[in-house]
């Protein structure tokens, strides 16, 4: 155990110290790392200051130069020429800063040459302004090629920043990465190396106690080979005794230092010889044990006997190595079975001679009985078994007793008696036993050295029960199945027996109900002393009021809820005992199907009765028995009896009541239904009325025809309505055939011409025959009959106008038509009439005119667009030429002021008064500059310079602009961009003057390739319906340019509400200059 302990700890060892040489290459190659990277993040930033100062520097030569050509001072030329020399300083640094960076050095290239571009420009404006005047200088500076060159440098500059700060940004994440992993493996190394010593520790911990363990069990063994009370002895492979214990050396007489080193067969000697020997050693090496009883010898010579067990002893390698022999002394222990021997003889002829007692004793029992040992052979079967089972009991004795009764296998008798002899347990039994149709009682006694059975036949008596059971689950089966609920009381009123039917009626348990009284289950509280009463007259008399009668009554479930039921109550006597049995039946879903039934005939009785329609039934002999409240009224009386069992005869006259007979013969004999029939009448009042009547059979269940339904419908207004219709229709031909437009009448839905005026035959030039061989489709023009089929799937009916359309005359011309439809009955069946209105000449007037609107429009567009950049060219001439003079002349008169010595207040008043005449003059000349083009608007974009107008407009008028929109936005067309600035001035200058209010809210947004501007403000508002009577140029030049930008214009304004303007403008669909 120590030294795997020690070879244990010197592999954990090693592995720590590769773990802190592992830790320590990884620290230092990260270390290295750490440090590159360093020295580039220190490099980059060189290169950013570089590039920042020699754009400081640059800009400091600009603004030398500038004033030089400005003041003619030659003092700024040598600010400048010290900015050129440190200029020319930091682009050498810069280049072998950047020596290693191809694509930096590229740029660095390109920088170099466009700055000493801007510098041999800067001198020829310096050569210009010393030689030929301010004039000269500002020409050349005028040509823009200095602002080129230095827009140019900034861009450079500035890519060369970005990529710079890029790499710096890369550089300190991969500074930061490697710091953060090199934490982590130092962490992991940390972690492993924790893990590595506390496995060590458990370890060591771990041996320790298996060294102490292994110490305490060679300390128990030691005891336990002293203290036991056999002998015990060891030998080596040699069988020479290594050592003796105690109660060895007492049953031997040998002490272990006389016999230790010694072999065993010149030391212990017993009876066996040699050769013996031999073969037990031989077996014990082979088995590696050997167990038996043998005679040995004292060293006195005493012999005694023990019973001796062996075990070969292995080394490591699991060779044996020597011997172990445990010796108990059982000489006293062989006398005592030498005397039991002699007993169990004695015992044998006492047993044999109580034999044949039993045998006597059985022979005279009425029961089988059978004895068997255990291993199932009978030892004994009396002569009552032998007649049961048919067989000789002098021939079986002996016998397996599963031979006897092959039949019997894998019943549950056999199952039985193994059962009884595997736990040892008596068993009764009662089984059927199908070889012998016979029931037999079993009982089973089993002991360790077999079975006694005793069995009698008990099929009279199982039959007896049988018939009695089956005659119970009749009973049980017809109250479980049976449809009604099924109680039964005693005479005191306690339930006895309640069937599951109940169980579901009442929601009471059978459990729950036995023995309870009955009336506080199901019975309601109003019936209960009705009940009682009557349960006591029964008693007294032995009549009672609803026995062996059938009655409808409510009871009471378990949640108290009352239902009715139908009840049947009898007596049934038993055993000169008598209980009663009531039959329920839950009749609620009956009692609500009446409810219903009578709800539905009064509700048909209603419905029929307000029905303005003629509704009746006959019997076979033509009598009426049912008639509705019309018929009553039309044949004038008042109770419904006043027509009941007469006939059409007695309540018209002759000539219907003879139709009416007909009719109803027809019916009642062949069963076959008249419908829809027109039949005149002339009512008591004199007046001539048309009915619509339909009769139809009345069958019974049987089939069987047993009288008529009759209804019938007053149709003498539409009688009278179609007769006027049909002289409208002659007058309305009139109208059709004379019509100086063409009309024709086509067929629903097939749209066939059914009939065309002359105008339509003269306008169209094909002839009557011509166009009735036509359809609607076939006037179209090819390109036109798909949009027709697909409108006339969804047109609605009635009249309406159409819409214009193109027809194709006969001669292949296309007109535009204006059409109007309706839909009318045309000798009987729905037709559409057609009136076309040709108005080709007037679409083309229309098209002339829009074609006149487009080219106006356009030249507005155009007009607009020259007036834009003029506006452009001003104020750039304004800013750039105006501007830059009027800050000379102030330069100027500031030099002049400086260097006047005079002490005249008033020249000094004027010269201060010229500075501010200048300073309002720049501010007007931005002013104007940015009224005619704001410069934001091309510089930082549209939401700025909108942002910028709404606060200068807000600032002069006094309004409150709130003005949102996005931060970001995309890169808007020009025209776009100005369109919508010019319509946000518009709309501002618009709410100053006529709204007359103090907020305005504007939002900006750009949604799906879309722009839109919103205007709201909280004035006065106006009538927006009336927008076209007023003279507004303004909203006019807003509609314009949103249309100008295949925009949408929308102005709404509710008085005293406000106004709000919107524009939409589609951003990528927008190619028109505005």
């Amino acid at each position: 155990m120590t030294y795997r302990t020690e070879r244990t700890l010197l592999r954990v060892i090693g592995l720590i110290v590769l773990l802190i040489i592992a830790v320590t290459y990884i620290s230092y190659r990260q270390s290295a790392k750490v440090r590159a990277t360093s020295d580039q993040v220190t490099h980059t930033q060189e290169v950013l200051l570089g590039s920042e100062e020699i754009m400081s520097l640059i800009t400091e030569s600009e603004t030398s130069i500038r004033a030089y050509a400005l003041t003619g001072q030659e003092s700024f030329l040598l600010s400048s020429d010290s900015a050129k020399k440190l200029l020319l300083d930091e682009i050498n640094t810069l280049e072998q800063l950047t020596n290693d960076n191809i694509i930096q050095q590229k740029r660095i290239d390109s920088l170099s040459h466009y700055i000493y571009q801007r510098i041999a420009h800067s001198d020829s404006v310096v050569a210009a302004r010393s030689t030929r005047g301010l004039q000269a200088a500002s020409q050349l500076v005028a040509t823009k090629v200095g602002k080129r060159s230095m827009d140019t440098v900034r861009m450079l500059i500035t890519n060369l920043q970005n990529h710079e700060n890029e790499l710096l940004i890369n550089r300190k994440k991969q500074n930061s990465d490697s710091i953060r992993n090199f934490a982590f493996i130092s962490f992991m190394f940390v972690a492993l190396i924790s893990i590595v010593l506390i496995l060590l520790i458990i370890n060591a911990i771990k041996n320790l106690k298996l060294l102490r363990k292994s110490e305490s069990e060679k300390s128990y063994n030691s005891t336990l080979l002293e203290n036991i009370t056999d002998a015990i002895l060891s030998t080596d492979k040699d069988w020479r005794i290594r050592t003796l214990n105690k109660h060895a050396e007492e049953l031997f007489g040998f002490t272990a230092e006389e016999v230790k080193g010694r072999y065993t067969k010149d030391v212990i000697k017993s009876d066996i010889d040699d050769a013996q020997r031999q073969r037990l050693r031989d077996q014990m090496v082979k088995n590696g044990w050997s167990k038996g009883e043998m005679v040995m010898h004292r060293k006195n010579g005493e012999k005694f006997t023990v019973l001796a067990s062996s075990s070969i002893i292995k080394n490591a390698a699991g060779e044996p190595d020597g011997s172990l022999t445990v010796l108990r002394d059982i000489t006293e222990l062989k006398v005592l079975e030498n005397r039991l021997h002699d007993f169990n003889k004695g015992l044998e002829k006492q047993v044999k001679e109580k034999t044949e007692e039993l045998t006597h004793a059985f022979e005279r029992i009425s029961d089988g009985f059978i004895a068997l040992d255990s291993n199932w052979n009978c030892k004994y079967i009396n002569k009552k078994a032998g007649e049961t089972i048919n067989v000789e009991p002098a021939a079986v004795i002996g016998k397996n007793f599963w031979e006897i009764l092959p039949d019997a296998v894998n019943t549950p008798f056999y199952d039985a008696y193994h059962r009884a002899m595997k736990d040892q347990v008596k068993v009764r039994m009662e089984e059927y036993y199908a070889p012998y149709d016979s029931w037999f009682e079993n009982m089973l006694y089993p002991s360790p050295d077999g079975l006694s059975i005793y069995f009698q036949d008990i099929t009279k008596k199982k039959n007896a029960e049988i018939t009695l059971r089956h005659s119970e689950e009749i009973k049980r089966l017809i109250m479980n199945s049976a449809l009604d609920g099924i109680i039964c009381i005693d005479k005191s009123n306690r339930v006895i027996s309640w069937n599951p039917q109940a169980e579901n009626i009442f929601g009471w348990k059978e459990s729950e109900t036995l023995g309870k009284d009955m009336a506080e289950l199901v019975i309601p509280s109003k019936y209960r002393s009705m009940h009682k009463e009557g349960m006591d007259r029964y008693l007294k008399t032995g009549r009672g009021p609803i026995l062996n009668k059938l009655i409808e009554i409510t009871a009471i479930r378990r949640d108290g809820s009352e239902f009715p039921i139908e009840l049947a109550v009898t007596s049934i006597g038993q055993n000169g005992d008598e209980f009663f049995c009531a039959f329920v039946r839950d009749i609620t879903d009956r009692v609500k199907i009446k409810n219903e039934l009578q709800s539905e005939h009064n509700l048909m009785r209603t419905l029929i009765d307000n029905l303005p329609d003629y509704i009746y039934v006959k019997d076979r002999a033509h009598k009426f028995i049912i008639g509705n409240r019309a018929i009553l009224n039309l044949l004038n009386v008042e109770v419904h009896e006043s027509i009941v069992g007469k006939t059409s005869k007695d309540l018209f006259g002759d000539e219907l009541a003879k139709i009416n007979y007909e009719e109803d013969k027809r019916v009642l004999s062949t069963g076959e239904a008249i419908i829809n029939r027109d039949e005149p009448m002339t009512s008591k009042d004199g007046r001539h009325r048309w009915l619509l009547t339909s009769k139809v059979p009345l069958r019974s269940e049987t089939g069987e025809i047993v009288g008529l339904v009759g209804i019938s419908r007053d149709i003498t207004d539409r009688r009278e309505n179609e007769e006027r219709l049909r002289e409208s229709e002659q007058k309305y031909k009139l109208l059709f055939i004379k019509n100086p437009l063409p009309m024709w009448m086509l067929s629903m839905p097939e749209r066939i011409f059914i009939d065309v005026n002359e105008a339509a035959i003269a306008h169209y030039g094909y002839s009557r025959e011509e166009f009735l061989s036509m359809t609607a489709l076939q006037i179209r023009p090819p390109d036109d009959r798909k949009k027709f089929v697909e409108a006339m799937n969804t047109r609605p009916k009635g009249t309406y106008n159409a819409g214009v359309w193109n027809h194709r005359k006969k001669d292949g011309t296309s007109i535009h038509v204006e059409v109007i439809t309706h839909d009318i009955i045309y000798e009987g069946q729905p037709v559409r009439l057609i009136l076309a209105n040709d108005i080709t000449e007037q679409h083309q007037a229309q098209n002339a005119l829009k074609d006149s609107h487009d080219q106006l429009r356009q030249l507005a567009s155009h007009m607009e667009e020259v007036r834009e950049e003029e506006r452009i060219h001003i104020a750039r001439e304004i800013h750039d030429e105006l501007g830059q003079q009027l800050t000379g002349i102030k330069m100027d008169v500031s030099w002049i002021s400086k260097k006047l010595v005079s002490e005249d207040e008033s020249t000094r008043q004027k010269i201060k008064n010229v500075m501010e005449l200048l300073d309002g003059a720049v501010k007007t000349v931005r002013k104007i500059s940015s009224e005619l083009r704001p410069s934001l608007l091309d510089d930082l974009g549209l939401g700025a310079a909108m942002e910028w107008h709404g606060e200068e407009f807000g600032r002069r008028s006094g309004l409150n602009i709130e003005f949102v929109a996005p931060i970001s936005h995309p890169d808007l067309p020009s025209n776009v961009a100005t369109g919508i600035f010019r319509i946000y001035q518009e709309s501002l200058t618009n709410v100053a003057r006529h709204a007359n209010a103090t907020h305005v809210f504007a939002t900006l947004q750009f949604e799906e390739e879309q722009l839109s501007l919103t205007v709201r403000d909280n004035g006065q508002g106006f009538d927006a319906s009336k927008i076209g009577e007023k003279k507004t140029l303004g909203l006019l030049g807003i509609k314009e340019r949103a249309l100008m930008m295949d925009g949408e214009y929308e102005i709404s304004s509710i008085p005293g509400k406000g106004t709000t303007v919107s524009i939409v403008v589609p951003i990528a669909k927008t190619t028109q200059k505005v």
